[in-house]
C-alpha cells in the first residue's frame, strides 16, 4: 500500500480533471462578470454609479479590472498547471491505448462482449485469413495479426481497429487550454504587475501630462507586452500610449512616432457613423524610416510586432464662434467671442469671474426629445399656469431619432469652484410643431439631464424671442407695455378713468412679478392677495392679462393693422413658458454655437502581444480536438479463426444508433463472406 505523500496528493489535485473542470467554471463566472460590469473606468464613475458601499466592496474584490487581477492570473495559472499536469498524466496511457490493437484479449472476455457472433464456414483456418484480411482492409481498419494455436483453445486472432485518433481529441483539446491560457498570461497584465512587484512601477493617478511622469509610472518599449489606448488630433503625433490600471495609468514608450494625417468618417442618413478610417505616418525612432499605412475598424497597421488598431474618435479641439445672450440684465449687450472646444477660458460676467470649460464638439448629434419635459406636474397655481400655457397648442410628439445637427458641450465655473454642465445646440430643432433651441443642463455629474427650450422666430434665430423677453423683462419698458395693454384691453375711449388706472396698475404688479420670478411670481401674488376660494377665477384672468401684454410685446414693432397668426400666437406662448422656466437655467447668458471649424481626433488602442500567434494555434489546436472528440469514434473488430468457424466481436467508444447499424452490417457481411467467399468477395 502506498504510504501517503503531501507532494503526491497535490499532484493527484492539481493533475485531476475535476479539479481543472472547477477552474474553468470559475473562470466562467468571472469572464461573465468582466462582460457585465464595464473595465477600466474611472473610479469616480463606478462611485457615482454604484453608491460607496458597493463600490468598495467591487474594489477589494477587483471586479474593475477582472482580467487583469491578481486573483483571477492566479486561478489562470493554476490552469495552466492543472491542465499541463493532466496532460503529463494522461498522454502515455492515451498513446499506448492508440497504439495497442488488444491482441492479447482472451476468448472468455470476447465472448462476453454484447455485441458477438459466432459465424460458421466451409473454409479452414488457413483460408479464413486472407479473406478476412482483405475484408478489414477494405473497410478501413488496421490489424495485427495474433498466433494462438498453442492455447487451451487453437486459434489465430484478427484484432483490428479504426478512428483511434478520436483520443488525439482530448490531447488537442487540453493542449489548446493550456497554449491560450498562457498567452493570456503572457500577453495579459502579468508582465505589468511583476513591474509593479519587483521594479517598484506604480500607476499615476493625478492628469499629469506625460512631461511631468515620475518614472515609477512610465514604461520603456522593452516592456514585451502591453495594450492600451490614446487619443491623437489632426496634425499632431505621439510616442506613448496610456494603459489604465487602479484607478490611474502608465505611460508606455513606443518603439516609433504615431502621427494622425487625416481622420475620415462617412455616415448614414441618420448621422450615425458608417464607417471610420485614420491616414497615419509611423516613424521609427531607431532608423527614421516612415510608414504611411490606413487604419479601419478590424483592419489594424502592424509595425515590429506592434499592432496599431482603430478604436474609437472625437472631437480633437474644434476653433468656435459663439455669442452670449443675456438672460440676468434684460437689455444687455450681446457678446461674442471665440474659443476652442477641449479648452478653457476666463470669463468676467456682471463684474464677477466666471471659467468657461469647453468639452466636446459634436457635429452630429442622434436624439429623441419625446421624452424632454420641460414643464413640472401642476402642484401649484403657478404650475396649472405654466401647464396650460404649454398645452395651449398640443400636439402629437414626434418619437423618431434624428440627426438634430451640431452641439457643444460645455461647463460654467464660478469663483467657488461650482459649475453646472450645459450643452447646447446649434440649430433649432422641430418638437411638437415648432422650431426651438436645445440647451441641457444638469447640476452633478452623471445626474439627469434638464431640457429647456427656447423658442426660434420665423427666421430660425433667437432674436425674436430675445426682443419679445427684453421687452417683458425690462422696467424701462413696463409703463409703455401696461398703458398698451389697457388700451388693447378697455379701449381708446377709456383714458385716465379710474378703472383703465386700477387695471394698468393691476397688470404692472403682474410683470413685476412674472420678471422676477415667472409664473411662480405670480403664484405668491395670488396667495398673498387674493381669497382662496377665487383664486382659480382670478388665476384665469392674470392669464389672459399675461397673454395680452406678450401679444402687445410681440406686435410693438408690427406696422399698424398686423394680425397676429396661429404661429404668433403660439410663438409668444411658447416664450411665455420658456421665459419662466429659465429662472432655473443657473447661467446668466445664452450661449449659441455660430459657426466652427471642425478638427476630428482618432482614438487608436496599440497593443503588443508577441504570444498572439499562439492564441491562433491554440484555436485551431481546439477546433481539431473538439471535432475529433464528437465526430471520430474508434472502434474495435475482434475475428476468431477456426477451422469451420469464425467468432466476431465488435467494440466502440460510443453506444449509438449508427454503431449498432455498422455492427449488424459487418455482422451480415462477414455471414456472407465466409458462406460463399467468391459472392462476398
Amino acid at each position: 500500500m502506498r504510504k501517503p505523500s503531501l507532494l503526491r496528493d497535490a499532484y493527484d489535485t492539481l493533475s485531476s480533471m475535476r479539479f481543472a473542470i472547477s477552474l474553468l467554471v470559475i473562470l466562467a463566472l468571472a469572464a461573465i462578470i468582466g462582460t457585465v460590469l464595464k473595465q477600466n473606468e474611472s473610479y469616480t464613475g463606478y462611485l457615482v454609479e454604484l453608491g460607496p458601499y458597493w463600490f468598495e466592496a467591487f474594489r477589494r474584490l477587483g471586479l474593475y479590472d477582472v482580467y487583469g487581477s491578481g486573483w483571477f492570473m492566479t486561478i489562470l495559472g493554476f490552469l495552466v498547471v492543472s491542465t499541463t499536469l493532466c496532460i503529463y498524466r494522461h498522454t502515455p496511457q492515451f498513446v499506448q491505448d492508440m497504439r495497442s490493437f488488444r491482441e492479447h484479449t482472451t476468448l472468455k472476455s470476447l465472448r462476453l462482449f454484447k455485441h458477438h457472433t459466432p459465424l460458421d464456414t466451409p473454409l479452414t483456418e488457413a483460408e479464413q485469413q486472407p479473406l478476412l484480411q482483405r475484408y478489414l482492409q477494405g473497410k478501413g481498419y488496421r490489424f495485427r495479426v495474433a498466433d494462438n494455436r498453442h492455447t487451451q483453445e487453437p486459434h489465430t486472432l484478427l484484432a483490428a481497429k479504426t478512428g483511434t485518433w478520436q483520443r488525439a481529441g482530448y490531447f488537442a483539446a487540453h493542449l489548446a487550454i493550456v497554449m491560450i491560457c498562457l498567452a493570456a498570461l503572457m500577453d495579459g497584465s502579468l508582465s505589468l504587475r511583476l513591474q509593479q512587484w519587483f521594479n517598484g512601477k506604480q500607476a499615476e493617478t493625478r492628469d499629469l501630462p506625460v512631461s511631468q511622469l515620475s518614472a515609477a509610472s512610465r514604461l520603456d518599449d522593452s516592456n514585451r507586452s502591453f495594450r492600451g489606448n490614446v487619443s491623437i488630433a489632426e496634425g499632431e503625433q505621439t510616442d506613448v500610449v496610456f494603459l489604465t490600471q487602479d484607478n490611474g495609468f502608465y505611460a508606455q514608450t513606443l518603439p516609433f512616432t504615431l502621427e494622425l494625417k487625416r481622420f475620415q468618417v462617412e455616415h448614414y442618413p441618420t448621422g450615425q457613423p458608417k464607417l471610420f478610417a485614420s491616414d497615419i505616418v509611423v516613424t521609427r525612432k531607431d532608423t527614421g524610416e516612415k510608414i504611411i499605412g490606413r487604419t479601419e475598424v478590424n483592419k489594424p497597421v502592424i509595425v515590429d510586432g506592434v499592432a496599431i488598431y482603430q478604436a474609437s474618435f472625437s472631437d480633437g479641439g474644434s476653433a468656435l464662434d459663439f455669442q452670449l445672450w443675456p438672460l440676468a440684465q434684460p437689455g444687455a449687450p450681446v457678446l461674442k467671442g471665440k474659443g476652442t472646444s477641449l479648452r478653457s477660458q476666463q470669463l468676467t460676467i456682471a463684474g464677477k469671474p466666471y471659467t468657461l470649460e469647453f468639452q466636446e464638439f459634436r457635429l452630429f448629434n442622434i436624439e429623441d426629445f419625446s421624452n424632454s419635459q420641460t414643464k413640472p406636474k401642476a402642484k401649484t397655481t403657478a404650475d396649472q399656469l405654466q401647464a396650460e400655457m404649454a398645452d395651449a397648442l398640443k400636439e402629437t410628439r414626434d418619437r423618431a431619432l434624428r440627426n438634430v445637427g451640431p452641439s457643444i458641450t460645455f461647463r460654467l465655473r464660478d469663483a467657488a469652484g461650482q459649475a453646472r454642465e450645459f450643452q447646447n445646440y446649434m440649430q433649432p430643432i422641430q418638437l411638437e410643431g415648432a422650431s426651438y433651441f436645445i440647451s441641457a443642463m444638469r447640476t452633478d455629474v452623471g445626474g439627469a439631464q434638464q431640457f429647456f427650450r427656447f423658442p426660434a422666430d420665423t427666421d430660425g434665430t433667437l432674436t425674436g424671442y430675445m426682443t419679445l423677453r427684453q421687452r417683458l423683462l425690462d422696467p424701462a419698458n413696463r409703463d409703455a407695455l401696461t398703458e398698451r395693454v389697457a388700451r388693447a384691453t378697455l379701449g381708446n375711449g377709456v383714458q385716465t378713468s379710474p378703472a383703465q388706472q386700477q387695471f394698468q396698475a393691476a397688470t404692472q404688479r403682474m410683470l413685476e412679478s412674472f420678471a422676477r420670478s415667472g409664473f411662480a411670481g405670480m403664484d405668491e401674488q395670488l396667495r398673498k392677495s387674493v381669497p382662496e376660494a377665487k383664486r382659480s377665477e382670478v388665476a384665469q384672468l392674470y392669464l389672459r392679462i399675461m397673454r395680452a401684454a406678450a401679444m402687445e410685446a410681440f406686435l410693438q414693432d408690427k406696422p399698424e393693422g398686423y394680425t397676429p397668426t396661429e404661429t404668433d400666437g403660439r410663438f409668444v406662448i411658447d416664450s411665455m413658458v420658456s421665459i419662466s422656466i429659465s429662472k432655473d437655467y443657473g447661467m446668466p447668458y445664452l450661449l449659441q454655437l455660430e459657426g466652427f471649424q471642425q478638427r476630428q481626433a482618432s482614438g487608436f488602442q496599440i497593443a503588443r502581444a508577441p504570444f498572439r500567434p499562439l492564441v491562433y494555434l491554440g484555436c485551431l489546436l481546439l477546433v481539431l480536438g473538439v471535432f475529433a472528440m464528437f465526430y471520430l469514434s474508434e472502434r474495435r473488430i475482434w475475428l476468431v479463426c477456426r477451422d469451420g468457424k469464425v467468432e466476431f466481436s465488435m467494440a466502440g467508444n460510443r453506444q449509438t444508433l449508427q454503431f449498432e447499424a455498422e455492427y449488424r452490417q459487418h455482422q451480415t457481411a462477414l455471414a456472407t463472406l465466409l458462406r460463399s467467399p467468391t459472392q462476398g468477395a
